[in-house]
């Protein structure tokens, strides 16, 4: 047998062809096994240093660390018999009644605007929602545009409630629930220590619900019951609470959202003046509760931990990196690496990934959970600027460890923008609620804020998101504004991105929006055509 196999060897290295051949095949082998053996040695000495740098700072990558710890059934508004379990995948059924339920919220109401607080001070327009609710298959109405809607609100919420029964278990638990935990709480074995494959569909159902109770709150209103309306804002609460607990950016998203609807909700009860002094008061504190830079804070923690995990998880399953390969086509530059980074990706060695894993560490620790833990909530811009530049100016080549990162950046940026500007809303709502208590008590709103009843004042301070004061003034009507200069930094008195004639101006939380973060009840002005400009 060894005669028969060395005179193969010799017949295959005889023929020059076969033996360029295996040299060829042996060179290139020996060339991955020196790529792979580099890649490792650099992953590993980097990692080390960048973990070093982190359990120095006293911060902790296990990512089942950074969850609140449980909540008790009985303080937990998830556990409830419509809501108990809904995170389960095995749990389908159940998601699937809350998805009927809140069926008739699909076109054309999912499309209509309830009213737009933070850009125009917009309240709900009945006409276009009693119309869009009657066209879902709710009590009739004449042809649309030939006479107004003969459905009335009354009617409407007795429809809203027929068609979601879930809604009055959710508002009579609100109070006495006051805590939020997805269930079942998330276990080990149920995360395979990667974000993408962690399963969305709960958190789905809630944003439908989330919407349904927007529209219970409003009907309930204006049929004349704010107790009950206020219930079913409060919902939103305790859904925010539930997706900050998942300690990650898409959570934080969720959760940001769901308080900004919140505060919208809020806006709209004391633009209707409907609400006692105790509810005022309940308000205040579920406010204060709200905790903006901590929530960020936690989901950079829960995120950095995340991605760390997710990069592991990659170097060692080849066979889920084909996932992430769709999107980084449009966040590597031009270039030959543009169109090999995805056959490189499927068969990276272990090692890159571990390069990866200490790149996409370093620089959101560096760049964004470092300054918020120095500086607050308000710092946190012109570092996510730094870092976006440092991103576009470096290649794949020069920088192939932030590859990943590029791909994530863009979601990281949206999330900042709409957390700074929820925080000073959140700030707006509580303040608005003292001024309305204090209207309560003296029949009129004070000069100042400073001049708040200080009974209605006390645990609150005057600043804005920025830092600076939050400003105030009285207006024609009776009513106040509140506001701060935008993220372009510049006092516009008040105003609307919309009334300053800016072409192109976007809504609060694009990156291009010029004016003040609002809160007001009297009506975007329409600004001239000939308006004002700005640089």
């Amino acid at each position: 047998m060894d005669a028969l196999m060395r005179a193969f060897w010799a017949e295959i290295w005889g023929h020059r062809g076969y033996r360029w051949a295996l040299i060829t095949v042996a060179v290139f082998a020996l060339a991955w096994i020196c790529i792979c053996l580099s890649l490792g040695w650099a992953g590993n000495k980097r990692w080390q240093k960048v973990k070093s740098r982190l359990e120095a700072a006293g911060e902790s990558l296990d990512y089942f660390a950074q969850l609140p710890p449980p909540t008790p059934d009985d303080q937990n508004f998830f556990a409830i018999a419509p809501l108990n379990g809904i995170r389960d995948p095995g749990s389908s059924a159940k998601r699937d009644g809350i998805k009927k339920q809140t069926a008739f919220m699909s076109l054309p109401i999912g499309q209509t605007s309830f009213f737009d607080v933070w850009n125009r001070a917009e309240a709900p327009a009945d006409h276009e929602l009693l119309v869009a609710l009657s066209q879902k298959g709710l009590p009739a109405l004449p042809a649309p545009g030939k006479t107004p809607p003969t459905l009335t609100w009354r009617e409407a919420r007795a429809e809203i409630e027929k068609q979601a029964p879930i809604l009055r278990e959710l508002t009579q638990a609100v109070r006495s629930r006051r805590e939020a935990e997805y269930l079942p709480r998330l276990g080990r074995h149920e995360l395979p220590e990667m974000m993408m494959l962690m399963s969305f569909d709960h958190v789905n159902v809630c944003q439908n619900l989330a919407t349904v109770c927007r529209l219970y709150s409003i009907a309930c209103l204006k049929d004349g019951d704010p107790k009950t309306s206020l219930e079913a804002s409060l919902v939103l609460l305790r859904f925010a609470k539930a997706a900050h607990g998942s300690r990650s950016f898409l959570g934080n998203l969720v959760c940001i959202t769901h308080q900004s609807q919140f505060a919208a909700q809020v806006w709209l009860h004391l633009q209707n003046r409907c609400l006692s002094d105790a509810e005022l008061a309940l308000l205040q504190d579920e406010l204060r509760r709200i905790d903006p830079a901590a929530q960020h804070l936690a989901s950079m923690r829960g995120e950095l931990a995340l991605g760390a995990n997710g990069s592991d998880y990659l170097g060692k399953h080849p066979g889920e990196r084909w996932k992430v390969i769709s999107g980084l086509s449009e966040l590597i530059e031009p270039s030959i690496l543009k169109d090999l980074m995805p056959y490189w990706l499927p068969i990276a060695p272990k090692g890159y990934f571990t390069l990866c894993k200490a790149g996409v560490v370093e620089v959101q620790y560096d760049y964004m959970l470092q300054p918020l833990k120095k500086n607050g909530l308000c710092y946190v811009e012109p570092e996510i600027a730094r870092l976006n530049a440092l991103l576009n100016k470096a290649t794949a080549w020069e920088r192939p460890d932030l590859v990943l990162e590029k791909h994530s950046m863009a979601n990281i940026t949206m999330v900042r923008r709409f957390a700074v500007a929820g925080a000073n809303q959140i700030i707006q709502a509580r303040l608005a609620c003292a001024l309305e208590r204090h209207f309560l008590r003296h029949g009129a709103y004070p000069a100042s804020l400073a001049g708040i009843d200080p009974d209605f004042r006390a645990g609150m301070d005057l600043l804005d998101v920025n830092g600076e004061s939050m400003h105030y003034a009285l207006v024609p009507g009776g009513r106040f504004r509140l506001w701060s200069p935008g993220q372009d930094g510049a006092d516009d008195g008040g105003k609307f991105g919309c009334e300053l004639g800016i072409p192109g101006n976007r809504g609060t939380t694009h990156p291009g929006y010029r004016g003040d973060w609002v809160w007001r009840y009297d009506p975007a002005a329409t600004p001239a055509k000939d308006g004002p400009s700005k640089k």
